[in-house]
């Protein structure tokens, strides 16, 4: 928000909360607002020092974000009014002014990007091969053991085996979090998610001896008894969650909701996990794309919204990732077929945002496809290394460099 008409004082504006000198204010270049022109203004005049119709401009302005389902922090919301009022006193103060037109701008925000370089050296096209290299960060895939978040797991709780630290919304459950060592939990949705009582034999000892610690039974009983006590759990917070945005109603909305409700409540959750299906686009790419991304985008907001400015969710960090990106070329069926690098997105309220890393050049290309710029790894590497404090060659197997600036 600004002041078009600066007098005595030195130029200034109103800019995420702070009264900043005009001069070298602005908005980071990756700002939806400026990339894809997401956000509306109003303009209003002052009478006597205060906004004139100042209600129907907030009402007009909140409505068109709605609309566009630009996300406001509720923070933000309930302070508004105040913030606003003050921000225009300081500014005419500022400038030598009894009144003066303003200028009100909201965007739809930022968020950090490793950009369409990501992928690894040797590429395979295969979805499954593909995915079995990124959920276990090594080339070797599954024969190299467990997925990188669960070796993490491992890691940070090598003696809290049986609290399910990660959990998963979806009918499968990715290889990422494939341990053979600590609990992991998954279901489709969290009301059928319940313990079956038949099992209750399994769980119990009766008269046979222990097994020791690692034998298959006693591995066995540690998944029954983590089942009966995380169901009731699971289907308590998701039941009792009251979430301060709306969702929407597509299946990403869904799980994202039921993922804030876990991580929001104490049964211990780290790491949560959902998938959003649909992006291998042969054919029909410009609808199917912008379906996804629109999902994706609504999904991703509407969570972010809902955790934003409470305790758990100040410390909530989105890492988004796919196996691999697509071909530069289209195909006959208006589609592109499976390529190499990607992009990867970190997003929430520590994460700054910005680019990272060279874009892949589209004029240098390997058999058609993009050549990578960074190892996916890496990103894996700041989220261990910044965000869980771990040595990322514990994990990974080897030393891979961080990226710079990612969280605050």
């Amino acid at each position: 928000m600004a002041d078009p008409t600066p007098g005595a004082g030195r130029p200034a504006v109103y800019l995420n909360g702070q009264i900043v000198p005009a001069v070298g204010a602005g908005l980071p270049v990756d700002d939806h607002g400026v990339l894809f022109g997401a956000g509306f203004f109003e303009t209003f005049r002052t009478s006597g020092g205060r906004p004139l119709l100042w209600d129907q401009h907030r009402r007009r302005l909140r409505q068109a974000c709605a609309v566009a389902r630009i996300q406001l922090p509720p923070a933000f919301l309930a302070t508004e009014e105040i913030r606003i009022r003050e921000a225009v006193t300081t500014l005419l103060e500022r400038h030598g002014l009894a009144d003066a037109v303003f200028r009100y701008t909201v965007t739809a925000g930022n968020l950090s990007v490793a950009r369409d370089g990501a992928g690894y050296d040797q590429p395979n096209h295969s979805h499954f091969t593909s995915q079995d290299i990124w959920h276990t960060a090594r080339h070797s895939g599954r024969a190299s053991g467990d997925g990188w978040v669960a070796r993490l797991m491992a890691e940070q709780y090598p003696k809290d085996r049986e609290i399910p630290h990660m959990v998963h919304v979806g009918q499968s459950l990715p290889y990422s979090l494939k341990s053979s060592s600590h609990a992991v939990v998954c279901f489709d949705q969290p009301p059928p998610y319940r313990w079956a009582e038949n099992g209750a034999d399994i769980a119990r000892e009766g008269g046979m001896r222990r097994p020791e610690a690692g034998h298959p039974l006693e591995q066995i009983r540690s998944v029954v008894r983590n089942a009966q006590a995380s169901s009731s759990e699971i289907r308590r917070a998701a039941a009792e969650y009251k979430p301060r945005v709306a969702y929407p109603k597509h299946d990403l909305g869904q799980d994202l909701q039921t993922a804030a409700a876990l991580l929001q409540s104490r049964i211990g959750v780290t790491v949560m996990s959902v998938t959003h299906q649909g992006y291998d686009t042969h054919a029909n790419q410009v609808y199917r794309h912008d379906k996804l991304m629109s999902e994706l985008d609504t999904g991703l907001s509407a969570f972010l919204a809902d955790v934003r400015g409470t305790p758990a969710g100040d410390n909530i960090a989105v890492l988004v990732f796919s196996e691999f990106g697509r071909r530069v070329a289209d195909n006959a069926s208006m589609g592109t077929d499976h390529g190499t690098a990607g992009p990867m997105f970190y997003l929430g309220s520590p994460v700054k945002g910005g680019l990272h890393g060279k874009h892949p050049s589209l004029a240098d290309l390997v058999e058609g496809d993009l050549k990578h710029t960074i190892d996916f790894r890496r990103a894996y590497a700041t989220v261990l290394d910044s965000w869980f404090g771990v040595k990322n060659e514990t994990v990974l197997g080897q030393r891979y460099e961080p990226l710079a600036g990612v969280f605050a």
